[in-house]
């Protein structure tokens, strides 16, 4: 004798677009104010946070400096400049990620950077991105050892084109060129022509003006474009955000009266007294 659980002859040919798409729109009361009221809602946070202000500026500058850019002397700097140790109850970790949050570097090319500093003024968002850049060129300058070292060398090649210079005025004319002390090669180097004397007084004013250019380091002269006065405040998110949050609940409910068809159509053709209970529960019969 045949189950009285046999189950009966599928007659359904499955899941069928149009049964999901009138699903979707059986739920548009969902689709039209949920998304209006999360749009709300993010539109209430965003003017209800302080306003931002946004100093952008553009350098040229090499991937050393810009890595040197969350510097702790920098980050140091920004501290003070925001007064954001009182700011977060001197909490020194608190204050430096939130020096770190203030300023952005983002590459726009190479050794080409978009810098962006935000703060709660005009005046205060420019000014945050001219501290950084002051201290930005101070760290990344010679110090010390290394400072010593370029300054020795400069003092060395001064001496080398005076000597030039001077040998160069007792040559012309002369039958015979002076035999002198460089600082490149051997220590002593005999003149051959009055052009070979030339040429090395040159040499030694592009290693001096190249050793200036390490001891001064990069300045304001790498600003493509120094920081400039925001006009108008960004609001937290903006338009964007609450744009976003609408089409992200939109979705959510779309998927979900979607997911809710595929059960109705799966337990049609699928009459499991076990899932027929988990249907139940789901207040889904």
């Amino acid at each position: 004798m045949a189950e009285s659980s046999e189950r009966p002859p599928i007659t359904d040919e499955g899941f069928h677009f149009v049964d999901f798409l009138s699903a979707i729109v059986e739920s548009w009361k969902y689709l039209l104010f949920l998304p209006l009221l999360g749009g709300a809602v993010m539109l209430g946070l965003t003017y209800l946070s302080p306003p931002k202000f946004r100093s952008v500026a553009i350098a040229s500058l090499p991937p050393p400096y810009v890595a040197a850019s969350k510097d702790p002397a920098v980050l140091n700097a920004v501290i003070q400049k925001l007064g954001l140790l009182e700011k977060h109850g001197g909490s020194m970790s608190a204050a430096r990620a939130a020096a770190e949050n203030s300023y952005f570097f983002v590459a726009d090319g190479t050794n080409r950077y978009i810098a962006t500093f935000y703060c709660d003024n005009p005046a205060c968002a420019k000014e945050l991105g001219d501290v950084v850049f002051k201290t930005l060129f101070e760290v990344n300058r010679p110090k010390g050892y290394n400072k010593e070292q370029l300054e020795q060398k400069l003092q060395l090649w001064t001496e080398t084109r005076d000597r030039l210079l001077a040998a160069i005025k007792t040559a012309e004319g002369a039958s015979k060129l002076p035999t002198m002390d460089t600082p490149e090669g051997d220590k002593r180097t005999t003149f051959s022509d009055l052009a070979e004397l030339i040429n090395s007084l040159q040499n030694a004013e592009v290693q001096i003006m190249t050793i200036r250019n390490e001891l001064h380091g990069i300045g304001e002269e790498a600003l493509i474009q120094p920081p400039m006065l925001p006009q108008e405040s960004i609001l937290a998110g903006g338009a964007a955000r609450v744009i976003v949050t609408m089409l992200a609940i939109g979705f959510l409910v779309a998927l979900a009266a979607a997911i809710a068809e595929s059960i109705r159509q799966y337990r049609r053709w699928t009459p499991d007294p076990h899932y027929a209970r988990l249907m139940r529960a789901l207040h889904l019969k």
